[in-house]
């Protein structure tokens, strides 16, 4: 069945700040070719590693971020690399990368350069703070860009520092925005003939990504602070349960949730009128959340959210990664998608899509290429 992207071939030129465009790219039927220098990419390094035994094609870090794809060597610090890298450019719909600010226009292989042999390319460059302004060179991590970006400040308990989100939001967030971008310059070059290059922020995407944040401070001057585990809008909280953990509603049919606690003699005075004025039970929220979280201790996550569901509550346990993979609308959605490592002789679990494609679907067309494996067949000879 035809997918979505197929005969769209993208150039990929990315470390871990923009792997996840291309990936998105590739398990959506583009033929993503990742280009590496000689002696491998260095997220092939990047723990952990399948077994705890380190080598090139054991990364998992690796093997996440590059399912679908081909891969290629070449060495850009000579000639004929740049010259194999300029050609195939000249072959590609979109060439990605997120390279340190001046090391690929110091090759000749910026988007100006490449442009002249490529006008319909497009080219997206995913770095730190955008290619204009003070800190156009500066380097960045996934930390400091939650830190610079806003998103840190919101992000903890109120009592201690801020802390940053798991894993590598802001790289995550960055390659979103290059992937729908690249899509959309694809779109536009149907009626310009044009390519175009797409410079994107991390930084800003982060500050564009912190909803409540930017609206609460640009349209009332309210300055949102760090809440730990009650939502922004004081609505909803994780409680501990007697056995894990569970996120519960306050003002989602409270009169419900209230008459189920007066079932359990659990309400304490929370069936006093003053709490259906909302703003009144905000500012008594301290003491709600103390009655709730005592009823909450006394009973599991399971009749929680079980109950919970009957009674049309939005409430839902905390789940590990562990019982992430038992969750059966995951498995009915077939969520989990099994790849083969034909070169380990085994089959692994993936995540797969959270979206569903009617007629052109989603697929991991095939696994993390090894190392060098698809020099010959792209290039030839």
């Amino acid at each position: 069945m035809e997918r979505a992207l197929d005969g769209i071939r993208v150039l990929d030129l990315t470390d871990v700040k923009g792997a996840w465009a291309t990936k998105l790219l590739a398990d959506l039927g583009a033929d993503v070719v990742r280009v590496e220098p000689p002696g491998g990419d260095a997220m092939r390094t990047l723990g952990p590693f399948y077994r705890d035994q380190p080598g090139a094609d054991r990364s998992l870090t690796y093997w996440f971020y590059n399912t679908s794809k081909r891969a290629i060597t070449l060495d850009l610090a000579a000639q004929e690399g740049r010259a194999s890298l300029l050609r195939l450019a000249s072959e590609s719909d979109i060439l990605v990368e997120s390279a340190a600010m001046g090391y690929l226009d110091g090759l000749g292989l910026g988007y100006t350069e490449v442009a002249r042999s490529a006008p319909g390319l497009i080219y997206v460059s995913i770095t730190p703070f955008g290619r204009s302004g003070p800190l156009a060179s500066s380097p960045a991590t996934d930390l400091t860009l939650s830190a610079m970006g806003g998103m840190m400040h919101v992000t903890g308990n109120r009592e201690t520092p801020p802390l940053v989100a798991f894993g590598q939001q802001t790289y995550h967030v960055g390659a979103h925005f290059g992937a729908i971008n690249a899509l959309a310059a694809l779109r536009g070059r149907r009626a310009s003939g044009r390519g175009q290059l797409i410079d994107v922020s991390i930084e800003a995407s982060v500050a564009a990504f912190i909803e409540h944040v930017n609206m609460w401070y640009l349209y009332s001057g309210r300055l949102a602070k760090r809440q730990g585990s009650l939502h922004w809008s004081s609505a909803f909280k994780t409680f501990r349960a007697s056995d894990g953990y569970v996120c519960i509603s306050f003002f989602h049919q409270w009169e419900f949730l209230v008459a189920w606690l007066l079932s359990e003699d659990a309400a304490d005075d929370l069936a006093n009128e003053q709490y259906l004025d909302r703003r009144w039970a905000v500012r008594h929220l301290d003491h709600i959340i103390e009655v709730v979280g005592r009823w909450v201790s006394g009973k599991t996550v399971e009749e929680l959210f079980r109950e919970g569901q009957q009674r049309r509550f939005p409430w839902a346990p905390v789940h590990t990664i562990e019982q992430l993979l038992g969750v059966p609308q995951l498995r009915e959605r077939d969520y989990w998608t099994p790849v083969v490592h034909d070169e380990l002789g085994a089959t692994f679990e993936y995540p797969g899509a959270p979206y569903r494609l009617s007629a052109s679907p989603w697929a991991i067309s095939r696994r993390p290429p090894l190392h060098d494996e698809h020099t010959r067949e792209v290039l030839g000879g």
